[in-house]
């Protein structure tokens, strides 16, 4: 009989990676101090192994393919590659945050209340943070926990927090003695639509910042969407026609997933 011990290895540095054996099928990763070499290290002889993530020693036990993880990893780099430089710290928290939004979308097919049926791989990989990124779907604990992830890995002070009454997960930055209470979840349709935010503490309509992170060139869609529609007559029958096609190309609406575009509008 083959030891569980071995058939799962938790993984929060490079030395630990003796522990891995022959029979050893299952990794979690420790996410709270992220180390990029680790995570060369599968990428490069990972290839038999499924992966999941760990904080503080509690594991998510939904694991993920090889190939998602690669996937996920691969746009991982490409969001950091991708950052302006000069950034400050502040700034590069937006930025990932904003970058990593325009790459998740909802999906109704995995809300268990939606649904009298739904796919259970779907949910497992919803519920993973590199199947939840290598998919491009996402939840609400996830997005935290990416958002977090790609945080720690820059060395911004990230710490995950969950209301326990609504059972809503934030991600909690420290940054210059500043804490900044963030929920990327909710801002994804707007990051879609290039408009404020709401929920990145109190610099979801700072201009300047957003400027220099190259989220927008000049202002938020909001102003130009308030520009195009100020003169629609509501009343009409064919007012939502009218709204559609004013507002087509501005958003980009044949890119937005129906969730998202249903909340913007």
């Amino acid at each position: 009989m083959k030891n569980d011990s071995s058939l799962i290895v938790s993984i929060s540095n490079y030395k630990d990676l003796d522990n891995i054996t022959p029979d050893t099928k299952y990794i979690n990763i420790d996410i709270t101090n992220p180390d990029k070499h680790i995570i060369n290290y599968f990428i490069k002889y990972g290839t038999s192994y499924k992966y999941t993530d760990s904080i503080k020693n509690i594991s998510g036990y939904n694991y993920v393919t090889y190939n998602c993880f690669v996937k996920a990893e691969t746009i991982i780099n490409k969001i950091y590659k991708s950052m302006p430089r000069g950034l400050t710290e502040l700034e590069k928290a937006r930025y990932l945050y904003i970058t990593l939004g325009s790459y998740l979308s909802s999906d109704i097919n995995a809300n268990i209340e939606k649904n009298e049926l739904y796919n259970l791989n779907l949910i497992i990989s919803i519920n993973n943070l590199w199947g939840s990124l290598s998919s491009g779907r996402t939840n609400d604990l996830t997005s935290s926990k990416l958002y977090y992830y790609l945080c720690r890995r820059l060395g911004i002070k990230a710490s995950m927090i969950t209301d326990e009454e609504t059972k809503t997960s934030y991600t909690k930055l420290m940054i210059n003695n500043q804490v900044l209470i963030t929920n990327l979840y909710e801002d994804i349709p707007f990051i879609w639509a290039k408009m404020e935010t709401n929920n990145f503490a109190t610099y979801n309509d700072d201009l300047e910042l957003d400027k220099r992170i190259k989220y927008i060139k000049n202002r938020y869609n909001n102003y130009y969407l308030d520009k195009v529609l100020k003169d629609i007559d509501y009343t009409k029958e064919n007012c939502v026609w009218e709204i559609l096609t004013k507002t087509e190309k501005l958003l980009n609406i044949s890119e937005i997933k129906p969730l998202e575009l249903s909340i913007i509008y």
